[in-house]
């Protein structure tokens, strides 16, 4: 029977950074691909680049490679957890910082800025469509 592939966790981005994150997997083909999948882009459009081979975890947090890396998982693994903003996550390991892909953090602005806009327009006399009459 052939030896069990190690898992590794790689870093994964697009050219559009929208969901750059950590994925555990094999290699940096599955990575990439797994990425490509999940978060709906086409074959190719990923590139993964290797962070640490030989991943030693009794368990992933996501469940089983390949999967994406959960904070808990990076935390066992030495990463230092930095605060970039509130939306946004980022850890640093080795001296070098990775930073999440920015879509969520998009998203997250794009709500406050509705919310803002909701409160001026209930402040000039608009009623809120949730409340009753």
């Amino acid at each position: 029977m052939p030896a069990k592939k190690p898992i590794h966790l790689y870093w994964v981005t697009t050219l559009d950074h929208d969901e750059d994150w950590f994925i555990f997997a094999k290699t940096s083909r599955s990575a990439a691909s797994y990425h490509e999948h999940y978060d709906g882009y086409d074959t190719g459009d990923a590139t993964a680049r290797l962070v640490i081979a030989r991943v030693e975890l009794q368990k992933y947090e996501q469940g089983p490679p390949p999967c994406h890396a959960q904070l808990a998982d990076l935390i066992a693994l030495g990463f230092e957890v930095v605060g970039v903003d509130p939306h946004r996550r980022g850890v640093r390991f080795k001296g070098e910082l990775y930073l999440e892909g920015e879509l969520q953090t998009l998203v997250v602005q794009a709500s406050d800025k509705l919310r803002e806009v909701q409160n001026i327009k209930r402040s000039t006399g608009t009623k809120d469509p949730t409340e009753s009459n």
